[in-house]
């Protein structure tokens, strides 16, 4: 048999089944889990609306804000990325969605190649990226339009190619995927801030390997290609200013002094070691946050032993995994903890999936003659332990077809019948404003995290503000911030739409009132709660969370 022919052969064999099953794995879950409402979170509206923004040449401005102001909060990144989409026809909240699972796809092929190159064993990168495809969080991530996948991507690539560039003899400024590698990872800062863990991989790893002049220049080049979104207004400029703050959302605590941060580092180290990362690797766990058990805790530990096993397994790229997962492990201690979750680990949850079943398969396979002497079940066990991910997949599955809670049901109403019934002038203060304006097509703002009601009512004068939305969407801000103010300066607000059942109204705002000469002298004749004019009053349990 000649070499061509045997090669061609070896293609159809061991080539494509694996690549076939992964993709239909991917794609029964995927159809599985597909959820084609928007999601509740609010910032995948706010990147739809940048991107229409960019794609109808209004610039990087935000269409939802009052005054559609420049965006500086969402690096430009993934709104250029739904602006292109949209440029070649790709404009429905449906197609972005499926765009994002081909892209979860693709990511879960390269990983399949990562991964043998970590650890050469073919069976076991098959099992990881089956498990890939049955996390619910990377599944979630898939499906909504967020800029976590299209990061995950990015951060792929990128360490895919510097891995090629190593493998070849060639100079590496002459190999085709250094710069692939440079491009994915200055494309990857410019989606989520977290590009950064990549910026610093690429010439730590090439230091790592005493490739000392080739680490100069590629830190040289990866700084020159983020130089635009450091010197101009291409967004993400307040994220230092939040994260050197004691609380994102209550400014008014003031920015974080030493010991503030020894509590951050411990609560992050905390929460993540124990929760975040044990639910990422066996979601099955479902403990993310909150309240540790003493199982809990020993489950965790038990996550992460298998994790550090599975380190000391690969033989190859440690000096590009380590500082990858390093950078990731300074972000998560870092970051403020009312942030603590999984997003800002989706760009390193392959790795975790794939050094936590390692770990597994080491221990099935030191002990698994004690009980199959005759036969080794090989990779067998870790493959069924991970189909049980399926059992929290299916969670996923209930939630994308079931109908929003009552409560976010009523704020949507009131957001189309503020379509319906008002000027396209009309200026709104809402909580999740995005999310208002893809259902109202007007702008709104938040109010402000301020209990002093001058500067709340002098704020809705600034912005304009015709209307306010009071919800009940279960934010302790909304208790604590707008409605004492609502409730102090009633007699300029008139409820327009209510739902008393649901404690959610849609209210007027009378500009021409506050601040008159009588306003005062009104204010001390109408003591009456806003409420009591003609809808109930607000039950107690609308003031906590």
């Amino acid at each position: 048999m000649s070499t061509k022919e045997f090669n061609e052969l070896d293609f159809i064999v061991s080539y494509i089944p694996y690549r076939a099953a992964l993709v239909l794995v991917f794609v029964m879950c995927y159809f599985m889990v597909f959820d084609s409402k928007w999601d509740v979170n609010g910032d995948n509206a706010a990147y739809y609306n940048l991107g229409t923004a960019l794609s109808q040449g209004m610039g990087y401005v935000n269409p939802a804000l009052p005054g559609t102001p420049p965006e500086t909060h969402f690096p430009i990144g993934y709104p250029a990325f739904i602006a292109a989409l949209k440029t070649v026809g790709l404009s429905s909240p449906i197609a972005l969605k499926i765009t994002n699972g081909l892209l979860l796809l693709i990511t879960g092929l390269m990983w399949f190649e990562l991964f043998q190159k970590l650890i050469p064993r073919k069976n076991l990168a098959f099992v990881a990226v089956m498990a890939m495809f049955i996390s619910p969080l990377l599944m979630r991530f898939s499906t909504i339009i967020m800029s976590e996948v299209l990061f995950l991507f990015l951060s792929t690539v990128s360490l895919y190619s510097i891995m090629l560039v190593s493998e070849r003899k060639q100079p590496v400024f002459r190999n085709v995927f250094f710069y692939i590698a440079c491009a994915a990872a200055i494309l990857g800062f410019y989606v989520k801030t977290l590009g950064f863990i990549i910026l610093g991989t690429l010439p730590l790893f090439l230091l790592w390997q005493r490739h000392i002049k080739e680490a100069v220049i590629t830190g040289g080049l990866l700084l020159a290609g983020i130089a635009p979104y450091l010197l101009q207004s291409t967004g993400g400029s307040n994220y230092l200013n939040q994260l050197l703050m004691v609380n994102p959302y209550q400014p008014d605590k003031g920015m974080a002094a030493p010991g503030d941060f020894f509590e951050r580092v411990s609560t992050n180290a905390f929460n993540y070691g124990f929760g975040v990362i044990q639910s990422v690797s066996f979601p099955l766990s479902n403990k993310w946050l909150g309240d540790f058990l003493f199982l809990d805790v020993i489950g965790g530990i038990a996550v992460l032993y298998f994790i550090y096993r599975g380190l000391r397994l690969m033989h190859g790229y440690k000096k590009l995994i380590l500082p990858f997962l390093g950078f990731t492990l300074l972000v998560i201690l870092l970051w403020p903890d009312v942030w603590t979750g999984p997003r800002f680990i989706v760009h390193a949850s392959p790795l975790f999936i794939f050094l936590f079943l390692a770990g597994l398969l080491e221990l099935t396979e030191k002990y698994e003659h004690k009980f199959s002497p005759k036969k080794p079940a090989g990779v067998f066990p870790v493959f069924l332990f991970a189909l049980l991910g399926i059992i929290a997949l299916n969670q996923e599955r209930v939630k994308a077809q079931t109908d929003y809670p009552p409560n976010w049901k009523k704020y949507f109403a009131i957001a189309k019948e503020a379509k319906r019934t008002t000027d396209e002038s009309a200026m709104f203060i809402a909580r999740k404003p995005h999310l208002f304006y893809v259902h109202s097509q007007r702008q709104a703002s938040n109010f402000k995290n301020t209990e002093n009601d001058t500067l709340q009512m002098n704020f809705f004068m600034d912005i304009g503000a015709t209307h306010v939305v009071l919800d009940n969407l279960g934010y302790g801000s909304t208790p604590r911030y707008l409605f004492p103010t609502l409730e102090k300066h009633a007699v300029c607000f008139k409820n327009v739409m209510s739902f008393p059942e649901q404690q959610t109204y849609l209210l007027s705002f009378d500009r021409d009132l506050f601040g008159s000469d009588h306003y005062y002298e009104k204010l001390m004749l109408s003591p009456d709660s806003l409420m009591k004019k003609s809808e109930p009053k607000l039950d107690d349990d609308f003031l906590t969370d």
